[in-house]
């Protein structure tokens, strides 16, 4: 009888098993160490983001208020009493007008010699103290700038202020400066208008890193000087985030993005020390997720072991086992049904995509390409929605061939359909990309459009115009007339509006043809 014997040790399967998993948990250990770091990295790049985003947003609502500003300003200096030199009917209107913009403190006139005229917050006629423009202020307004101030102190209400300045020509007395103060507190009140996570911060900040306002504690530190290494930031490409100093010392990470026709900066920042504490929270968490994987993959590997040790002594066992037996027992190995399985998805995944692509080659029309009805009006209920949440209108364009008719009668049905492609492929060429057309039927074509109130109807007819131009233009003697039908409130009832259409169409047709009518 053969002896057989082993050296050294011997293990079991399922120790076997969970030798191979340790081994294979050591890639899995340098991939979380990768992985973490990478973890850790986008994180931070999404931080940074999150900051550029926050700093865009406040320079948008910055710049907006600027604009306003500017506008009431402009406002101002083409009024009548502007261009009759009226001063105090200047007054009066810039009076009645700084209501108009919330944000404003004051509106003065000021002459070159930096005397004010009048003030909005005083009656015509009261003592009020000299404002004089620096030379290159001056020539800016001489050239019809606006001119934004420096940080300044209202001594009377004992707040920091802003001003913007607009020349005015006031008749026969000459160039004057219209100039409207805006209080440091309101532009903190932009700037903490939208609720931020954790401490981030804004700030804003001219060009010399110069606090003009803040969006927490809004009158400390105003009209001081931010750090250097903030300082260095502002003059690096807009856009930029970096780690810095605030004035008070702390460690931050911030951005920076430059506020649109103004020498600011809005400033966007948050505590290292939090971003830190994320750091940590994130390490912790992915310590926890390994060790969990390491303690299920030994328990699933000890698991795979002792249940392939019984497969294994089953076929050990198999010389002994009756026919009968050994049939009931290899119904147990289901590699092979595994790959029947996948073989059957497979299968009926390929007869779904099939039916799927069936399906939508059946709402097409075959001859034009252009959809069908029920997908025509699918499409436009899709634009009526996206217009409604863009606050747009709508506008149906209904198409009918002239001429068609005596196009198949005389040529046959080939023409015509040869005609048709033609038609189709112009209506793709002169609608926009957001725009949907098809195929009503016979030798009519619908499209739906939207666009904002003010522009809706200059682009249907300007669609209709070209659509109009360019068909006449093709053989046969062929032309379409085009009924446009606009809805320019919702609800958008598209059927509706498809049905206004066809009656302008008709319209169109009766009023001589080849033209378009609303």
């Amino acid at each position: 009888m053969l002896s057989l014997r082993t050296r050294g040790f011997r293990l079991s399967l399922s120790q076997w098993m969970l030798v191979i998993s340790l081994l294979t948990l050591l890639p899995f250990l340098g991939f979380a160490i990768y992985a973490g770091q990478r973890m850790i990295g986008e994180r931070s790049a999404e931080r940074d983001r999150y900051l550029l985003s926050v700093a865009q947003d406040r320079a948008a609502e910055t710049q907006m208020v600027l604009q306003k500003a500017q506008a009431m300003l402009r406002v101002l200096t083409v009024s009548k009493p502007a261009q009759q030199g009226d001063v105090a009917g200047l007054h009066e209107l810039a009076v009645a007008a700084r209501p108009l913009h919330p944000d404003a403190a004051d509106i003065c006139l000021i002459n070159t010699q930096g005397q004010v005229l009048f003030s909005t917050e005083q009656a015509l006629g009261g003592e009020l103290p000299l404002h004089p423009q620096s030379a290159d202020a001056l020539e800016r307004l001489q050239k019809g700038e606006m001119v934004v101030s420096s940080l300044y102190l209202n001594e009377r209400h004992k707040q920091h202020e802003v001003a913007l300045s607009v020349p005015v020509q006031l008749g026969t007395l000459g160039m004057h400066e219209l100039r409207l103060a805006i209080r440091s507190q309101t532009l903190s009140a932009h700037l903490a208008h939208t609720a931020l996570s954790g401490e981030l911060g804004t700030a804003l900040m001219d060009g010399n890193g110069l606090l003009l306002a803040r969006s927490s504690d809004a009158q400390r530190l105003v009209g001081r000087q931010a750090s250097e290494s903030v300082q260095a930031l502002l003059k690096r490409p807009n856009g930029s985030v970096a780690d810095t100093l605030d004035m008070q010392g702390r460690e931050m990470r911030m951005s920076h993005v430059a506020v649109a026709g103004a020498p600011w900066h809005v400033v966007s920042g948050v505590p290292r020390s939090q971003l830190q504490e994320a750091e940590r929270h994130t390490l912790l968490q992915l310590a926890l997720l390994g060790a969990v994987c390491i303690a299920l993959s030994i328990a699933f590997s000890l698991a795979l072991g002792l249940y392939l040790g019984r497969q294994m002594r089953k076929v050990a066992a198999f010389h002994s086992t009756s026919p009968a037996d050994l049939a009931s027992e290899s119904a147990n190995f289901n590699v092979r049904e595994l790959h029947v399985v996948a073989h059957a998805l497979v299968n009926a995944a390929e007869n779904e995509r099939a039916a799927s692509d069936q399906a939508a080659r059946a709402q097409l029309d075959g001859l034009t390409g252009l959809a069908r009805r029920p997908l025509f009006i699918s499409s436009g209920q899709r634009i009526a929605a996206e217009a409604l949440r863009r606050r747009h209108c709508m506008a149906a364009l209904y198409i009918d061939l002239d001429g068609f008719k005596a196009l198949n009668d005389s040529r046959g049905h080939a023409a015509g359909d040869a005609a048709l492609v033609r038609v189709a492929a112009l209506i793709k060429d002169c609608i926009r990309g957001d725009d949907c057309a098809g195929r009503l039927g016979g030798d009519e074509f619908g499209v739906f459009l939207s666009a904002p109130a003010s522009a809706l109807r200059h682009i249907a007819m300007a669609v209709s115009s070209r659509l109009v131009s360019r068909v006449g233009q093709l053989p046969d003697g062929l032309g379409c007339s085009i009924g446009i039908a606009v809805a320019e409130h919702p609800p958008f009832e598209i059927e509706a509006l498809l049905a206004d259409a066809d009656g302008a169409m008709f319209k169109a047709k009766k009023a001589g043809k080849n033209r378009w009518s609303f």
